[in-house]
């Protein structure tokens, strides 16, 4: 069968208002297209020009269309950063294996957006969608897309979107919590960089001295997406804290060497405490004592709360916060006695 290709791509926006679309073949008039070429493009099946598929995604989008579901599989958006994926390898890889294992789990199509073509995200037809943003420009373009669940992966304030995450103020209160036990009142925290989750980390940190009475200073906090981990811990052993907290489960391995470099031991000179990385925290010397955070717990819960916003039609923003886990081990000891 002959598809016939109009010279000129109709504009969507102008054919809106002259009339409905409430089904395929209504698409396939306004557009000018066949109904095979808008069938292909809406089942993302057979070869199409990319003038025609962004001309029917378009006109799909502007006109709030959406193929029954019987026509085609739920499809879910999963966003995620990868300029920074030297950093966040270990977290952002399980992460999204975990997303994908569960989202395939129910049969569910996934589409990957990251840094590359998350500004085409608006232009698909995805019924859901599960981010990790990492800029402003994600943020708009998630806040824009309203008619749509979104929730949000460990991360959070955006308008309109639902919230899964562990709940960082409590980790950051545990670590607070075991080094104030042990006698340890200078302290520092380390973390990637000052967004939502972050910053909850830091202040459930700080907020746990407080409690307790003591005011930690303004620069208790680091942030390794400012400076390098060399010269960020340099700056913070300057103030000679007793106790870190490395509030990140990447560059352990990084930060612990470094630390051995500079002939710091650990923990009679330094406590540690780390968000768990299963695959390093156990093994250094000595283990990390860690806070964990269940990543194929807050990917399950992710999946289940946008399918089940998806099935209800429903994209009133909800808050699932996950509680994390103690991992007591041998980098946490007494504070040591002042000398005279």
């Amino acid at each position: 069968m002959r598809t016939y290709v109009p010279t000129k791509i109709p504009s969507a926006g102008n054919n809106m208002k002259k009339r409905k679309c409430t089904s395929i073949y209504d698409l396939a008039a306004i557009t000018g297209f066949s109904y095979g070429t808008v069938s292909r493009v809406l089942n993302g099946r057979g070869r199409t020009s990319e003038a025609a598929r962004t001309a029917i995604l378009t006109a799909s989008a502007e006109s709030g269309f959406r193929p029954k579901m019987r026509a085609r599989k739920t499809t879910v958006a999963v966003l995620v950063d990868l300029s920074h994926s030297d950093r966040h390898s270990g977290y952002q890889t399980s992460m999204v294996a975990s997303l994908i294992d569960d989202l395939s789990r129910h049969e569910i199509a996934v589409e990957l957006f990251t840094n590359y073509n998350v500004h085409q995200l608006n232009e698909g037809l995805v019924d859901g969608i599960i981010a990790m943003p990492w800029n402003d420009k994600v943020r708009g373009i998630l806040e824009q897309m309203r008619k749509i669940p979104r929730v949000l992966v460990n991360h959070g304030g955006i308008e309109g979107c639902s919230v899964v995450a562990s709940d960082h103020a409590q980790s950051g209160w545990l670590a607070a919590k075991c080094f104030h036990d042990a006698g340890h009142r200078q302290v520092a925290v380390i973390v990637d960089s000052d967004d939502w989750g972050n910053r909850q980390r830091r202040d459930g940190f700080a907020r746990y001295y407080a409690e307790h009475g003591i005011t930690l200073d303004a620069d208790f906090c680091g942030f390794l997406s400012a400076q390098p981990p060399y010269s960020l811990l340099n700056q913070l052993l300057a103030r000679q804290p007793t106790g870190l907290f490395i509030g990140t489960e990447d560059c352990q391995l990084e930060l612990v060497s470094i630390l051995q470099v500079m002939n710091v031991r650990i923990p009679e000179q330094l406590s540690l405490v780390c968000m768990e990385n299963p695959n390093v925290s156990r093994f250094l010397n000595p283990p990390l004592t860690a806070v964990h955070q269940s990543v194929s717990m807050i990917a399950s819960r992710a999946v289940e709360l946008v399918l089940d916003q998806v099935a209800r039609k429903d994209v009133a923003p909800a808050t699932c916060l996950i509680d994390n886990a103690w991992i007591p081990r041998q980098s946490v000891g007494a504070c040591p006695t002042p000398a005279p």
